[in-house]
């Protein structure tokens, strides 16, 4: 899955896809989640693991550009992707 394809999911997975795109199984997706290696959100009896924080995992925090390999931007300048 591309990082495309990524912001195109719905806001949250359940335990088993999340596991599913990181290549683990279901019973293993949930001993995960219960070790806190999985981030997830408790919702009534449901475990629900937020897109943007599977994100994060995957790929890492959005690249932010700063300094002169992004274009000599001045300082204090925030450029936007």
């Amino acid at each position: 899955m591309t990082v495309d394809q990524l912001d195109t999911l719905p806001a949250t997975l359940t335990v088993p896809e999340a596991g599913t795109l990181l290549g683990l199984g279901r019973d293993a997706s949930y001993a995960a989640a219960n070790r806190g290696e999985l981030p997830v959100l408790r919702i009534g009896r449901r475990l629900l693991v937020p897109t943007g924080r599977l994100r994060a995992l995957l790929v890492g925090p959005p690249h932010v550009a700063t300094g002169t390999a992004a274009g000599n931007w001045p300082e204090g300048t925030v450029a936007h992707e």
